[in-house]
Formats: structure tokens, sequence, C-alpha cells
């Protein structure tokens, strides 16, 4: 019974050690242009999101795209680390088996094409200038929210009966 009570602690120890492990793995990953950095955990929970000032204006669906396909190619180096780190700590079991299966159903690789977003500029709208000598578009003013009373409503309800 001694030695079995010993395995079980052994075991218990080597799980409390992948489990304080992985409570300390990051991943960060970086767009092309360096606007967006997003940290993820070994959970795959974004535990950090920096943002920088683009050179070009961005939109807030290309804004977006660069932060879910830095969080996606971070949750896909996930599933190697795990594995990694479940190796180094407590070996090849069907538990660890078991958790590693599911590390890699929810973090899957990213498609070849989708790993580095290269068509965040294309899809930019772009802001044409108006053609030499025309005046630019009229911007219309903001409605006067004054108290100088010069609509003419009457302050009375809108559904009373006169």
């Amino acid at each position: 019974m001694s030695g079995w009570q010993e395995q079980v602690a052994d075991t218990a120890r080597r799980y409390g050690e992948l489990d304080a492990r992985l409570a300390r793995t990051t991943v960060t990953e970086t767009s092309r242009d360096g606007v967006v950095r997003v940290t993820v955990g070994a959970d795959g929970s974004m535990v950090d999101l920096v943002l920088l000032e683009s050179r070009q204006p961005l939109s807030m669906a290309a804004l977006a795209a660069k932060i879910m396909s830095c969080v996606s190619r971070a949750r896909a180096r996930l599933p190697d680390l795990i594995a990694r780190a479940m190796a180094e700590t407590v070996g090849h079991d069907k538990t660890a088996d078991l958790v590693l299966a599911d590390a890699r159903s929810r973090f899957p690789p990213v498609p070849a094409e989708a790993a580095p977003h290269r068509r965040e500029v294309a899809e930019e709208p772009r802001m044409v200038a108006p053609p030499r000598g025309m005046p630019p578009p009229a911007v219309a003013p903001p409605p006067h929210r004054g108290d100088d009373r010069d609509d003419d409503w009457n302050e009375t309800a809108i559904f009373e009966n006169p």
C-alpha cells in the first residue's frame, strides 16, 4: 500500500509542477507592422494587448483583424508548448494525452495564408483627394442646441387634445 500511495503522491506532485509551469506560460505575437502585440496564457485567454499608433490611418475593422490574427497565431503555438511542458513534468500517460488532444482541438494551427495577414492594407478604403481646382465637399454645420427658442414647438405635449 505504501508504494501505491507514493506513486499517487508523486503523480500529484508532477501534475502540480505542470500546473505551475503552465500558469507561467505565455505566448506573444506581434503584427507585421508592429501596431498590435498580443500575449495569451496557456489557457488561450488574452493576458496583454498593446496597440501602437499606425503610420497609416487604420479602420476599426482592420485593427480588429490584426488583433484576431495575432491571437490566433499565439494560440496556435500553445499545443507545442503544452506538449513540451508535459513531457518534462508528467511524461506520457492517458491523462496527458487527453489534455494535449484538447489543446490541439481548441488551438488549431493557423492556415499558411492567414499566418501573416497580408491583405490588411489592400482592403482598407482609401481617401481620395478632390481633383485640383474643385472645392472640398461642404460639411454641414452641427445642429444648433442654443436656448434661444427659435423653433416652432410651443412646449405642449404631443399627444394632448387641444
